[in-house]
Protein backbone atom coordinates (compact mmCIF):
# COMPACT_ATOMS: atom_id res chain seq x y z
CA UNK A 1 0.00 0.00 0.00
CA UNK A 2 2.63 2.46 1.12
CA UNK A 3 4.60 1.95 -2.10
CA UNK A 4 0.90 2.49 -4.32
CA UNK A 5 0.61 5.68 -2.38
CA UNK A 6 4.04 7.39 -2.78
CA UNK A 7 3.27 7.59 -6.37
CA UNK A 8 0.56 9.92 -5.30
CA UNK A 9 -2.66 7.47 -6.19
CA UNK A 10 -5.65 6.94 -4.13
CA UNK A 11 -6.04 5.10 -1.69
CA UNK A 12 -8.71 3.19 -3.50
CA UNK A 13 -6.53 2.59 -6.97
CA UNK A 14 -7.54 -0.81 -8.73
CA UNK A 15 -5.22 -3.39 -9.72
CA UNK A 16 -6.59 -5.51 -12.27
CA UNK A 17 -4.86 -8.70 -13.62
CA UNK A 18 -1.45 -7.10 -12.50
CA UNK A 19 -2.43 -3.19 -14.22
CA UNK A 20 -2.77 -0.08 -11.76
CA UNK A 21 -5.08 1.91 -14.12
CA UNK A 22 -4.02 5.28 -13.02
CA UNK A 23 -0.35 4.69 -13.90
CA UNK A 24 -1.37 3.57 -17.38
CA UNK A 25 -3.59 5.66 -18.55
CA UNK A 26 -2.82 9.55 -17.77
CA UNK A 27 -6.10 11.42 -16.72
CA UNK A 28 -7.42 8.62 -15.04
CA UNK A 29 -8.50 8.24 -11.20
CA UNK A 30 -10.34 6.16 -8.83
CA UNK A 31 -12.40 8.12 -6.72
CA UNK A 32 -15.07 5.69 -4.99
CA UNK A 33 -15.36 1.98 -5.04
CA UNK A 34 -18.95 0.05 -3.58
CA UNK A 35 -19.30 -3.23 -2.92
CA UNK A 36 -15.90 -4.30 -1.02
CA UNK A 37 -17.61 -4.61 1.98
CA UNK A 38 -20.54 -6.91 1.87
CA UNK A 39 -22.24 -9.73 -0.28
CA UNK A 40 -26.33 -10.99 -0.13
CA UNK A 41 -26.80 -14.03 1.04
CA UNK A 42 -30.24 -15.02 -1.12
CA UNK A 43 -32.86 -17.89 0.36
CA UNK A 44 -34.94 -19.96 -0.98
CA UNK A 45 -38.07 -21.52 0.70
CA UNK A 46 -41.72 -23.18 1.19
CA UNK A 47 -44.32 -20.90 2.52
CA UNK A 48 -45.97 -21.76 5.79
CA UNK A 49 -48.44 -20.81 7.51
CA UNK A 50 -46.07 -18.61 10.18
CA UNK A 51 -42.99 -17.43 7.84
CA UNK A 52 -41.14 -19.52 5.73
CA UNK A 53 -39.00 -22.60 5.77
CA UNK A 54 -35.61 -21.82 4.53
CA UNK A 55 -34.39 -25.10 2.20
CA UNK A 56 -31.61 -23.22 0.26
CA UNK A 57 -29.54 -20.51 0.59
CA UNK A 58 -26.57 -19.20 -1.46
CA UNK A 59 -24.11 -16.31 -1.60
CA UNK A 60 -24.97 -14.27 -4.67
CA UNK A 61 -22.29 -12.76 -6.99
CA UNK A 62 -20.19 -9.64 -5.66
CA UNK A 63 -20.55 -6.67 -7.94
CA UNK A 64 -17.92 -3.79 -7.41
CA UNK A 65 -18.76 -0.56 -8.76
CA UNK A 66 -15.42 1.52 -9.43
CA UNK A 67 -16.28 5.54 -9.80
CA UNK A 68 -13.79 7.33 -11.70
CA UNK A 69 -13.00 10.56 -12.93
CA UNK A 70 -11.25 10.77 -16.50
CA UNK A 71 -9.74 13.94 -17.98
CA UNK A 72 -8.15 14.75 -21.42
CA UNK A 73 -7.81 17.72 -23.14
CA UNK A 74 -9.17 16.91 -27.08
CA UNK A 75 -11.94 14.68 -28.04
CA UNK A 76 -9.40 13.01 -29.87
CA UNK A 77 -7.19 12.18 -26.56
CA UNK A 78 -10.53 11.18 -24.91
CA UNK A 79 -11.43 8.57 -27.06
CA UNK A 80 -8.12 7.57 -27.22
CA UNK A 81 -7.65 7.12 -23.53
CA UNK A 82 -11.74 5.32 -23.61
CA UNK A 83 -10.00 2.90 -26.29
CA UNK A 84 -7.02 2.16 -23.46
CA UNK A 85 -9.42 1.32 -20.61
CA UNK A 86 -11.89 -0.78 -22.47
CA UNK A 87 -9.14 -2.80 -23.73
CA UNK A 88 -7.47 -2.76 -20.44
CA UNK A 89 -10.89 -4.37 -18.11
CA UNK A 90 -11.96 -6.47 -20.96
CA UNK A 91 -11.41 -10.36 -20.02
CA UNK A 92 -12.59 -13.43 -21.22
CA UNK A 93 -11.64 -14.88 -17.26
CA UNK A 94 -11.85 -13.66 -13.94
CA UNK A 95 -8.44 -11.96 -12.92
CA UNK A 96 -7.29 -11.30 -9.61
CA UNK A 97 -7.91 -7.57 -8.25
CA UNK A 98 -6.46 -5.70 -5.25
CA UNK A 99 -6.87 -2.63 -4.10
CA UNK A 100 -3.72 0.43 -2.83
CA UNK A 101 -5.39 0.13 1.14
CA UNK A 102 -5.42 -3.97 1.19
CA UNK A 103 -3.25 -5.14 -0.98
CA UNK A 104 -3.14 -8.54 0.49
CA UNK A 105 -6.89 -8.73 0.11
CA UNK A 106 -7.82 -10.67 -3.39
CA UNK A 107 -11.21 -10.27 -5.22
CA UNK A 108 -11.56 -12.29 -8.29
CA UNK A 109 -13.50 -10.94 -11.54
CA UNK A 110 -13.81 -9.61 -14.65
CA UNK A 111 -15.53 -6.11 -16.29
CA UNK A 112 -19.29 -6.20 -16.62
CA UNK A 113 -20.42 -3.07 -17.93
CA UNK A 114 -20.55 1.01 -17.90
CA UNK A 115 -22.81 3.37 -16.39
CA UNK A 116 -23.69 6.09 -19.19
CA UNK A 117 -20.79 7.66 -20.35
CA UNK A 118 -21.78 11.59 -20.75
CA UNK A 119 -21.17 12.81 -23.75
CA UNK A 120 -19.76 16.13 -25.82
CA UNK A 121 -16.93 16.58 -23.12
CA UNK A 122 -13.29 15.56 -22.17
CA UNK A 123 -13.15 14.98 -18.60
CA UNK A 124 -16.28 12.66 -17.04
CA UNK A 125 -17.14 11.14 -13.69
CA UNK A 126 -18.77 7.72 -14.32
CA UNK A 127 -18.55 4.46 -12.98
CA UNK A 128 -18.11 0.56 -13.97
CA UNK A 129 -18.83 -2.66 -12.95
CA UNK A 130 -16.76 -5.87 -11.91
CA UNK A 131 -18.45 -9.09 -12.08
CA UNK A 132 -17.32 -11.20 -8.98
CA UNK A 133 -18.95 -14.45 -9.30
CA UNK A 134 -16.80 -15.43 -6.65
CA UNK A 135 -17.93 -13.73 -4.07
CA UNK A 136 -15.50 -14.68 -1.42
CA UNK A 137 -12.27 -12.72 -0.68
CA UNK A 138 -8.89 -14.00 -0.34
CA UNK A 139 -6.01 -13.44 1.88
CA UNK A 140 -2.39 -14.56 0.75
CA UNK A 141 -1.43 -18.29 0.53
CA UNK A 142 0.10 -19.50 3.68
CA UNK A 143 2.43 -22.63 3.64
CA UNK A 144 2.72 -25.02 6.73
CA UNK A 145 4.02 -28.73 7.22
CA UNK A 146 0.36 -29.71 7.33
CA UNK A 147 -1.04 -27.51 9.98
CA UNK A 148 -3.94 -25.65 9.17
CA UNK A 149 -3.94 -22.10 10.98
CA UNK A 150 -6.47 -19.91 8.26
CA UNK A 151 -9.79 -18.61 9.51
CA UNK A 152 -11.85 -21.56 8.14
CA UNK A 153 -15.19 -20.03 9.12
CA UNK A 154 -16.60 -20.32 5.45
CA UNK A 155 -15.76 -23.72 3.64
CA UNK A 156 -12.61 -23.96 2.48
CA UNK A 157 -10.10 -26.46 0.35
CA UNK A 158 -6.78 -26.09 -0.16
CA UNK A 159 -4.70 -24.44 -2.77
CA UNK A 160 -1.83 -27.14 -3.17
CA UNK A 161 -0.72 -29.80 -1.17
CA UNK A 162 2.94 -30.96 -1.93
CA UNK A 163 4.27 -34.70 -0.59
CA UNK A 164 7.37 -36.20 -1.42
CA UNK A 165 7.74 -39.96 -0.67
CA UNK A 166 10.11 -41.05 1.64
CA UNK A 167 10.63 -44.11 -0.33
CA UNK A 168 9.82 -45.47 -3.39
CA UNK A 169 5.65 -46.23 -2.89
CA UNK A 170 2.95 -47.94 -4.99
CA UNK A 171 0.38 -45.51 -3.38
CA UNK A 172 -0.51 -42.36 -1.56
CA UNK A 173 -2.70 -41.42 0.92
CA UNK A 174 -3.41 -38.21 2.25
CA UNK A 175 -5.95 -37.68 5.08
CA UNK A 176 -7.65 -34.52 7.51
CA UNK A 177 -8.78 -37.39 9.87
CA UNK A 178 -12.22 -37.30 8.26
CA UNK A 179 -11.66 -37.61 4.66
CA UNK A 180 -8.84 -38.92 2.39
CA UNK A 181 -6.94 -38.68 -1.08
CA UNK A 182 -5.84 -41.82 -2.57
CA UNK A 183 -2.99 -41.95 -5.34
CA UNK A 184 -2.57 -45.22 -6.89
CA UNK A 185 0.86 -45.75 -8.74
CA UNK A 186 4.67 -46.17 -8.31
CA UNK A 187 6.60 -42.64 -7.05
CA UNK A 188 9.50 -43.00 -6.74
CA UNK A 189 11.65 -41.58 -3.80
CA UNK A 190 12.33 -38.06 -4.21
CA UNK A 191 9.83 -37.57 -6.73
CA UNK A 192 6.68 -34.83 -5.45
CA UNK A 193 3.24 -35.38 -6.09
CA UNK A 194 1.79 -32.30 -6.16
CA UNK A 195 -1.93 -31.74 -5.98
CA UNK A 196 -4.16 -28.63 -7.45
CA UNK A 197 -7.68 -28.52 -5.83
CA UNK A 198 -9.02 -25.72 -7.95
CA UNK A 199 -7.93 -27.34 -11.53
CA UNK A 200 -8.24 -30.69 -9.82
CA UNK A 201 -4.80 -31.93 -11.16
CA UNK A 202 -2.48 -33.91 -10.09
CA UNK A 203 1.32 -33.91 -11.01
CA UNK A 204 3.87 -36.46 -10.20
CA UNK A 205 7.59 -34.70 -10.78
CA UNK A 206 6.18 -32.30 -12.93
CA UNK A 207 4.36 -34.40 -15.21
CA UNK A 208 0.39 -34.73 -15.28
CA UNK A 209 -0.64 -37.80 -13.42
CA UNK A 210 -4.47 -37.33 -12.92
CA UNK A 211 -5.40 -41.22 -14.11
CA UNK A 212 -3.56 -41.80 -10.70
CA UNK A 213 -6.06 -40.58 -8.61
CA UNK A 214 -8.80 -42.99 -7.06
CA UNK A 215 -12.20 -42.00 -7.81
CA UNK A 216 -13.99 -42.97 -4.98
CA UNK A 217 -11.57 -41.37 -2.65
CA UNK A 218 -12.50 -38.11 -1.01
CA UNK A 219 -11.35 -35.61 -3.51
CA UNK A 220 -14.38 -33.51 -3.91
CA UNK A 221 -15.78 -33.70 -0.39
CA UNK A 222 -11.74 -32.26 0.97
CA UNK A 223 -12.32 -29.51 3.18
CA UNK A 224 -9.90 -28.50 6.23
CA UNK A 225 -10.90 -26.97 9.43
CA UNK A 226 -8.57 -24.42 11.65
CA UNK A 227 -6.73 -26.39 13.94
CA UNK A 228 -6.41 -29.92 12.39
CA UNK A 229 -3.76 -31.53 10.77
CA UNK A 230 -3.27 -32.96 7.42
CA UNK A 231 -0.92 -36.24 7.13
CA UNK A 232 0.59 -38.35 4.81
CA UNK A 233 1.30 -42.21 5.21
CA UNK A 234 4.30 -42.23 3.56
CA UNK A 235 6.13 -38.50 2.93
CA UNK A 236 6.76 -35.29 3.99
CA UNK A 237 3.59 -32.81 3.60
CA UNK A 238 3.36 -29.21 2.37
CA UNK A 239 -0.04 -27.58 3.06
CA UNK A 240 -0.89 -24.36 1.14
CA UNK A 241 -4.05 -22.69 2.19
CA UNK A 242 -5.74 -18.80 1.51
CA UNK A 243 -8.48 -17.47 4.05
CA UNK A 244 -11.68 -16.86 2.54
CA UNK A 245 -14.35 -14.56 3.81
CA UNK A 246 -17.23 -12.62 2.53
Amino acid sequence: MQELLEQGLPSVAMTYDGITLENLIEGYRTSTVSGRETSDVEYEGDNVKFGTIITKQRIAYRPLIVKFILKASTNEAFQEKFKQLMAALYRKKDVAITFADAPDTHFYGRYSKFETVPVDRNQIITSFEIYCQDPLKYGPTIETSGEVTIDTTYETVPEEILVTPSSTIDHLEITNGTYTIRIDGNISLGHEVKILFKEQEIYVNGVISTYMFVLNSDFENFQIQQGETITSSNGSLILKARERWL
